[in-house]
Formats: C-alpha cells, structure tokens, sequence
C-alpha cells in the first residue's frame, strides 16, 4: 500500500470518495470538436446568385425556393454576389458586366434592396466598380467592393450608406471577398497582387492590414471572414502548381485542411455558433463541410460521379445551411442542403451559380 501513503492508507472512505470524483471528472470531460446539435426550427433560406436566361448571366435571390430577378437598366449581363437580411429588408450587391457576355467584364458595382436599385457612390475619375459582399448592422449598410481609375489599378474600398472609403492606397491591385461588422469594428478580407511575391492574402480591422501567414509561398485568395469572441477567423484556398487547397486562418496564423490533390479545392465559407467554427468548400469538385477542422463526412452530393460545387454555408442554431449546384449534362440545378440532406432543388432544366446564403429563424 506505499503508492497510498498520500494520506489515503487505512481510510476506504477516502479512497472510495477519491474515486468518485475522478469518475465525475472524466465524465465531464468533453472534447472540443462537437458537431453542432440541430434545435427544430422553421427558417426562411434566402439565396442569391446568376441565374442564364437565354444564355445570359441575370442577378436573382431566392427566398424558400421563390424566384426574384433583379432588374437593371441596360442590355447587358450582371451578377449578384452577396445578400444580406435585416429587419424585413433584403439587401443584394453585385455588378453590371459591361456586355452581355459570361466574361467577368464589370462595369458598375451596384446595391438592390428589396430588388430596387440603391446608388453606390462612384470616387472621382472611377471607371469602373464592382460589389462583392454585404453586411447590415445598427441599419447601416455596408458594402465590400472594389474601382479602377483610368491607367490605375483596382482600389480597394467599403461603402458606408452608400458613401466610398478607401482601403487599400492603389499602388496594388486588390479586391475584398468579404465583410463582417461588429459594433464599431469593420472587418473586411481579400488581397493585394503583389508582383514580387503573387496574390497576398490579406484581413483588415479599421483599416489595418494583416497579412495572411502564407508557408508554402503560394496565391492566396481569401473568400469569407468571421469573428467567434476575440478571434478572427479567415477561410479561403491556395494556388500553387497544378494543385489547390482549402485553408484557414485564425488571427492571422495559417492552417490547411487535408484533401488530396485536385485542381478543384476551394475553401468558400466560414462561420460559427457556440464555439463550432464551421468550413463550407469544394474538394475535387464535391461539396466538403468541416466543424472544428473535421471533415463531417456527410455524402452531400448522392454521385460522386457528378461534378458538385458549394458557394456558402451559414449555421443557425446548430441546423448547418449550404447553398451550390449539382451539375448534369446541360445544366447547374441550384441545390439547398440542411444538415447534410437535400432541402431544395431547382429543376434539372435549369442554369444557375449561387454566390451568397442567409438564413434566418421564421417569426411567429
């Protein structure tokens, strides 16, 4: 009995109530990556994205499967990047293309609510202007985009109400995928082409950049950023050689989830809910969702065999929401998928490419 002499010797009492507790302790030991425990709950699923109409690219959103296309002025193509909801108001930005081919050849960055055309400011001797993601908060509205000025390279920059702000300063190319408001704080995600060194991912807080740690030297382009308490959590995929990888970032630092080598690995989606970081990507052309950096292993798309995209994600009281399309011999069905399962679908005669997904829990 010397491994007892803490004490313990001679005392079964103490020793049996010792045990207790250490079988307590271990029952309460929980690991850190719990998939998310979905509540029953009635949500509305707004999606927007390019529906082609007659072989045209054309802004839509969708609400629970209803179809709104966005109207603009002009007989040219245009694309609907992001949405947003608040308060009964649907908020959809985007891009009119300069022709009306499926080229990326943006003209005008433009902002819908409620499917009416809002002003986005033009800066002085701006060309040209695109729109890629929205976020509302305390009723302001806030857009990330990008312009060019003649001779000039892409600029970087939010609009507040409307109202340009500079982010980057012009001496590299950049562009912003995303954005993310908390009370004062303004959190926006992209790049800067750096010709020395390739495409540097980059996070800014107010203006301040952060540069995505980067270890293989690769292209980095950020898609989605998301805050969980004080951390700062960036998703996005890496180019180098013929092969892609979904990555993530936390406070800057560089994480890459394994897949095995394709040229179609993108990391499109992040974002989280009671200490759950969920990741929505595409790996070797299938729809992949992580929680806590773990393939969740759900068989979103029935056959493999079918070339399957998702283009985001959003978790709404553990009930896990993803939006892509299913490709068959002509045509991308837009699909919706709650949990792993099909919740919606287009029909198979139909062409579309979701960009941006909101979800919100159904007033009684």
């Amino acid at each position: 009995m010397e491994e007892l002499a803490y004490g313990c010797t001679g005392n079964p009492m103490r020793i049996a109530l010792i045990v207790i507790i250490l079988v307590l302790l271990m029952g309460c030991d929980k690991s850190p990556e719990q998939d998310p425990q979905p509540e029953p709950i009635e949500a509305d699923v707004y999606v927007a994205g390019v529906k082609k109409v007659d072989g045209v690219n054309r802004p839509f959103f969708h609400k629970n499967g209803n179809e709104n296309m966005l109207a603009y002025d002009g007989n040219v193509s245009a694309t609907a990047s992001d949405i947003f909801v608040s308060e009964g108001n649907v908020y959809v930005v985007g891009f009119i293309n300069s022709d009306l081919t499926w080229q990326y050849h943006p003209k005008t960055a433009v902002l819908w609510k409620n499917g009416t055309i809002q002003k986005l400011e033009m800066p002085a001797s701006a060309i040209r202007s695109e729109a890629k993601a929205v976020f509302v908060s305390n009723s302001d509205v806030y857009v990330a985009g990008r312009y060019i000025k003649t001779g000039g390279k892409w600029i970087a920059c939010i609009w507040k109400n409307g109202k340009a702000k500079d982010v980057t300063d012009g001496s590299h190319t950049a562009r912003l995928y995303d954005i993310h408001v908390v009370g004062n704080d303004i959190y926006v995600a992209g790049y800067e082409i750096n010709e020395e060194i390739g495409t540097q991912g980059k996070y800014w807080k107010n203006g301040l950049a952060t540069v995505l740690e980067n270890r293989n030297n690769e292209n980095i382009v950020p898609n989605q950023i998301t805050l969980l308490g004080s951390d700062i959590y960036v998703v996005g995929s890496g180019f180098g050689g013929d092969s892609q990888t979904v990555q993530y970032w936390k406070n800057g630092k560089q994480s890459i989830l394994p897949t095995k080598p394709s040229s179609i690995n993108y990391g499109q989606a992040i974002t989280a809910e009671n200490n759950n970081v969920l990741i929505g990507g595409t790996v070797d052309n299938q729809p992949t969702v992580w929680n806590n950096t773990r393939s969740l292993d759900w068989t979103i798309n029935p056959d493999p065999s079918i070339d399957s995209e998702l283009s985001d994600l959003k978790v709404l009281k553990g009930n896990v929401f993803a939006t892509g399309w299913r490709k068959n011999e002509k045509n991308r069905p837009l699909w919706i998928w709650k949990n792993g399962q099909e919740y919606f679908s287009s029909g198979s005669d139909t062409h579309y490419t979701p960009t941006g997904l909101f979800v919100e829990e159904r007033k009684p």
